[in-house]
C-alpha cells in the first residue's frame, strides 16, 4: 500500500505503460486521475480501473494545449482535493514505418551506409507538433503540479522520456528524439530547482516495450521485430510491468534521495 492517502495524475493513462502505472497505483491504495485524448479509450480504461478501485478519474485532455492542462488540473483538485504524484507519460512517437524499416535494415546489415534523408525533408508542422506533444506538455503539467506541490512541501514527479532521447538509436525520428532529450534535460534542471521545496523529480527512459500495440505489430511484422531487439543484451523487449516497477518506485516515498536522475530501463540496449 505504498500509495495509500496519495493522489496521482498519470498522463497518457488509457493504454500501454500509462495504463500499467494507473493500475499499480490503484492496487497499492492510491487515488488516481488519468488522461487521454480518445474519449472511447478513456471510458474503456476507466471501466477496467474501477474493477480495482472506485477512486479513479478519467479526463479527456490534449496535454499539448496548456488551457486544457489547466482545466484538467482544476478537475483533479475538485475531485480529490490535492495532488501528490505526477507521472508525465503522454507522448507520440514518429510513426513512419518506411523510414523506421530503412533504418533497421541499414543498421542491422553489413555494407555501405547512407543518409536516411529525414531531417532535410521534415516540415515545420511535423517538427513542431512532435515538440508540443513530447516536450511542451511536460512543462505545462509540471508547472500546474508545482503550484500544488511546492506550497504543501511534498511531491513526486516522474517524467517518462525514451531511449530515443539519450542515444542514437532513433535516427528515423529526429523530432521525437529532440523532444524526449529535452524531457531528460528539463527534468534534471527542474529537480535541482524544486528539491529544496520537498518535490523530488526524476525521469525514466524506456527502451523497446511490448505494449499491446507493439505486441500486435511484432506478430504481424516478425522480421522488423527481430531487428528491433538486435543489440539489446537481454534479446527481448521489456514488459510493461518492468517499466512500471521503476516508475512506481520513483513515485513512492521510498524514493527520497534519488534526485534529478534519468534511469535507462532498456535491457542493455546501450
Amino acid at each position: 500500500m505504498r500509495f495509500e492517502n496519495r493522489v496521482a495524475l498519470v498522463t497518457g493513462g488509457s493504454t500501454g505503460i500509462g495504463a500499467g502505472i494507473v493500475e499499480c497505483f490503484l492496487r497499492e491504495g492510491g487515488k488516481v486521475a488519468f488522461c487521454g485524448r480518445d474519449p472511447d479509450k478513456i471510458a474503456q480504461a476507466q471501466a477496467r480501473f474501477r474493477q480495482i478501485s472506485r477512486h479513479v478519474l478519467g479526463v479527456q485532455c490534449d496535454v499539448a494545449d496548456s488551457s486544457q492542462v489547466k482545466a484538467m488540473f482544476r478537475q483533479v483538485l475538485e475531485t480529490f482535493g490535492t495532488l501528490d504524484i505526477l507521472v508525465n507519460n503522454a507522448g507520440m512517437p514518429r510513426r513512419v514505418p518506411a523510414d523506421r524499416d530503412r533504418y533497421l535494415a541499414m543498421w542491422t546489415n553489413p555494407g555501405p551506409k547512407e543518409s536516411l534523408g529525414i531531417t532535410r525533408n521534415m516540415s515545420d508542422e511535423e517538427w513542431e507538433g512532435s515538440i508540443r506533444t513530447n516536450l511542451n506538455s511536460v512543462f505545462y503539467c509540471c508547472r500546474e503540479a508545482l503550484n500544488i506541490m511546492e506550497d504543501k512541501g511534498y511531491g513526486r514527479i516522474v517524467n517518462v522520456a525514451s531511449s530515443a532521447g539519450v542515444s542514437n538509436r532513433s535516427p528515423h525520428s529526429p523530432n521525437y528524439s529532440a523532444g524526449k532529450g529535452g524531457v531528460v534535460a528539463f527534468s534534471r534542471s527542474l529537480a535541482a530547482e524544486v528539491a529544496p521545496a520537498g518535490v523530488v523529480v526524476n525521469s525514466v527512459s524506456p527502451g523497446s516495450v511490448a505494449t499491446q500495440y507493439m505486441s500486435g505489430f511484432a506478430a504481424k511484422n516478425q522480421d522488423t521485430a527481430a531487428r528491433m531487439v538486435m543489440g539489446i543484451a537481454l534479446n527481448r523487449m521489456s514488459t510493461v510491468e518492468e517499466q512500471v516497477a521503476v516508475i512506481s518506485f520513483l513515485a513512492s516515498e521510498e524514493c527520497s534521495y534519488i534526485v534529478g536522475q534519468n534511469i535507462n530501463v532498456n535491457g542493455g540496449m546501450f
